[in-house]
């Protein structure tokens, strides 16, 4: 009974051990990809390119038909703000640009009527390309 009980719990701290040290070894290769381009840029993480599957198996209790059929998705590298981006520095971003969205009155839905995101883009597609400019161009 208690070798079980020693099996066990020099188990349970092998786990714990492995664990702690793939959490350092994540959060280092994180701080590695992250980059700022200048003093006022924001702090961006480089995203690696590689493939996931998105989508719910068939098979998944509580599945909606719009999360299949599962496929895979490859994505190219990108880089994404650590942080959110502050209203003070999309102001800036429209001034220094000169950037002027068009106004949005074809989106007059409730977040609950917003199907996807593709729809905002398809209804209102200035909107969505300052968002992505926001996101992508305020470090260059």
């Amino acid at each position: 009974m208690k070798t079980g009980r020693v099996r066990f719990l020099l188990s349970f701290a092998t786990a714990m051990l492995a664990l702690t040290a793939s959490g350092a070894c994540v959060a280092q290769v994180q701080k590695d990809r992250e980059f700022q381009e200048c003093p006022e840029c924001p702090v961006m993480v480089g995203i690696p390119a590689g493939t996931f599957i998105m989508g719910s198996p068939h098979t998944e209790n509580g599945r909606f038909d719009s999360e299949g059929p599962q496929h895979e998705v490859a994505i190219k590298a990108f880089a994404l703000g650590k942080y959110d981006v502050t209203s003070e520095q999309f102001l800036t971003f429209l001034r220094e640009t000169g950037y002027q969205p068009q106004a949005c009155s074809s989106m007059r839905v409730s977040s609950r009527e917003m199907a996807n995101f593709r729809d905002c883009v398809a209804k209102c597609p200035d909107v969505a390309l300052v968002v992505a400019r926001n996101l992508l161009t305020l470090s260059s």
